[in-house]
């Protein structure tokens, strides 16, 4: 059994907090100088931190035996395994997927990007860096968050392509028999605590400012 994978930025995260803890500086400043009034402008700087944190933190890719599910700032993308046909990290993660045919019979393929695995920087890139993968401990149930660059999660996608669906049939006892585990389609939906939140922060800011 192989553990569920998170991948998002350790990186981008901090930064986050550091904002979020110098305007809470700013903010307990105002409050002296000010007293309540120093208030007026918090609205818009947790606007501006949560717009940070949709940048920053809330993309992610979870790696799971029934495929990888890309959380972007306002979609959400669950991609069976059996339906990635395709990684890159050239420029960012993207994932290539195989839709089920149309009408005519045409599977047209449909491309993923993933904001949470930034492309690899251009310094690195061109010292060659190898990609390096922390190992995955097998029979853990703890999910293992990783932060790794677009090219690293590309290949450990494919990694995991082959590793997956090999240990979740073993596990359920299935023998090879042609048909593929976990058959489904490519599902999309929005990321509604994002949209609901961004929506909510906005419409204060133009409450208060008014």
């Amino acid at each position: 059994m192989r553990p569920p994978i998170i991948i998002s930025s350790h990186r981008g995260r901090i930064g986050v907090g550091i904002i979020l803890a110098a305007i809470i500086v700013l903010t307990v400043l105002d409050l002296i100088r000010f007293g309540l009034d120093g208030l007026a402008n918090l609205p818009a700087l947790l606007l501006f931190v949560w717009l940070v944190w949709i940048i920053w933190g809330v993309a992610e890719i979870q790696i799971n035996d029934e495929g990888v599910t890309v959380v972007n700032q306002f979609r959400i993308w669950d991609v069976p395994w059996h339906r990635i046909t395709e990684v890159t990290g050239r420029w960012g993660l993207s994932l290539k997927a195989e839709r089920r045919p149309d009408a005519e019979g045409v599977r047209k393929p449909r491309t993923i990007s993933a904001w949470a695995a930034p492309a690899r920087g251009t310094a690195t890139a061109m010292k060659g860096k190898v990609d390096h993968i922390p190992q995955v401990i097998v029979g853990s149930e703890i999910p293992m968050r990783w932060s790794l660059d677009s090219h690293s999660t590309a290949r450990l996608i494919e990694m995991e392509r082959i590793e997956r669906p090999a240990s979740s049939a073993t596990t359920t006892g299935e023998k090879d028999s042609g048909t593929r585990p976990h058959d489904g389609e490519i599902q999309v939906r929005p990321n509604w605590r994002t949209i609901c939140i961004t929506a909510v922060l906005v419409a204060t800011v133009i409450i208060t400012q008014v």
